[in-house]
């Protein structure tokens, strides 16, 4: 941070904030002419502080920026910024006479334009009272007033129980119903009332909650009846469906001592030879979820000669996921270059095509997508531009 030398103000950037200056040297000592008008780009003096305009942290000569961004209104010196009303086209002077106005979507009218364009309807617009029909009745209802007699529904008033009842259909006969009286003798259903017997035709019960005897079902296994929800001791639910146990178990019968049975089974995938799943755990191998007797073993994908899966891994090398013998993966995966104990690895520059040895020499070369190129050969095939 430095002080100017023309106005004292602390400032770090290349100029002075305030008046445009900038130092010559690490004292902040100035030098006339510094900055450059961004509108005419003449030079500007340090002197003339007056003429001149901060803006964007550039220094501009008052009458270039004015030029440059012209300003409206008094802010300019200028007369009012006027508009004209959206609804008689006549010119207003913006932000005056307030009281007379009407703002919508931003822009000035006079109240009397606007309430010509959106007229207000009821008591708001100083004209008689909202009125709508009953719909139960058609009379005509002032809206707002003496709700204590009227009830709301589905936004519209209609007069209360003794005013005119509001009415409906029962949707199974059709025959017109009070809404709201007799309510022992109905059922109401997804917001419509109905009559409990009209209800009962069109959504008929089952079992006890119907006053009928218990609801009962076949048992999937042997189609006996069942009483739901009784004896549930005996019985099994399956995907919904009430089974004898025993009935349960022949259809889905279980394997091994879960069942009652003898200990369950299995063969080896290796020599098939039987075994007791889950006992003598310590002679066997799991892989892929099946229990392998004895050492795994696999054959190399290269002579197809069999291994012993984990052993001998020194002279083994493991490829998407297959154990190889070394010498095997060596020939169907040769290997360039010193890793193979060959002579360098070389490849030819894009640029001139002269044989590079790989890894050699970075300093004179340029990697570019993956290849190495002599410098001077990629600076002609990929020129840059400018200071760069």
């Amino acid at each position: 941070m430095v002080f100017c030398q023309e106005c004292g103000v602390q400032f770090g950037g290349r100029f002075c904030t305030n008046c445009g200056a900038a130092p010559s040297g690490p004292s902040g000592t100035t030098g006339g002419a510094i900055e450059k008008c961004p509108g005419c780009s003449q030079k500007m003096a340090t002197s003339n502080v007056e003429e001149r305009v901060i803006s964007g942290g550039k220094a501009w000569h008052k009458q270039c920026y004015d030029i440059a961004y012209p300003q409206k209104g008094p802010a300019a010196g200028l007369g009012q910024q006027k508009t004209t009303c959206p609804g008689c086209s006549q010119e207003m002077i913006v932000g005056q006479d307030s009281g007379s106005k009407t703002i919508h979507l931003g822009k000035e009218w006079h109240k009397q334009c606007y309430d010509i364009a959106y007229p207000q309807k009821g008591p708001a617009a100083g004209l008689g009272q909202q009125k709508a029909p009953c719909p139960g009745c058609s009379e005509e209802l002032i809206v707002g007033q003496d709700s204590g007699s009227k009830t709301v529904y589905l936004g519209k008033e209609w007069h209360k129980a003794g005013l005119g009842h509001q009415k409906m259909t029962c949707p199974g006969c059709s025959q017109e119903m009070i809404v709201g009286q007799d309510s022992g003798s109905k059922t109401i259903h997804l917001g419509k009332e109905w009559h409990k017997q009209c209800y009962d035709i069109a959504y008929p019960q089952k079992g006890p909650a119907a006053g009928l005897g218990q609801q009962k079902a076949p048992c999937p296994g042997c189609s006996e009846e069942l009483i739901v929800g009784q004896d549930s001791g005996s019985k099994t639910v399956y995907l919904g469906k009430e089974w004898h146990k025993a009935c349960f178990e022949k259809a889905y019968p279980q394997k091994g001592p879960a069942a009652g049975l003898g200990d369950q089974k299995t063969t080896c995938p290796g020599c098939s030879q039987e075994m007791i799943v889950g006992q003598d755990s310590g002679s066997k191998t799991i892989h892929l979820g099946k229990e392998w007797l004895g050492h795994q073993k696999m054959v190399c994908p290269g002579c197809s000669q069999e291994m012993i899966v984990g052993q001998d891994s020194g002279s083994k090398t493991i490829h998407l996921g297959k154990e190889w013998h070394k010498q095997c993966y060596d020939i169907a995966y040769p290997q360039k270059g010193p890793a193979a104990g060959l002579g360098q690895q070389k490849a030819p520059c894009p640029g001139c095509n002269e044989e590079l040895i790989v890894g050699q020499d970075s300093g004179s070369k340029t990697v570019y997508l993956g290849k190495e190129w002599h410098k001077a050969c990629f600076e002609k095939a990929y020129p840059t531009k400018g200071p760069a």
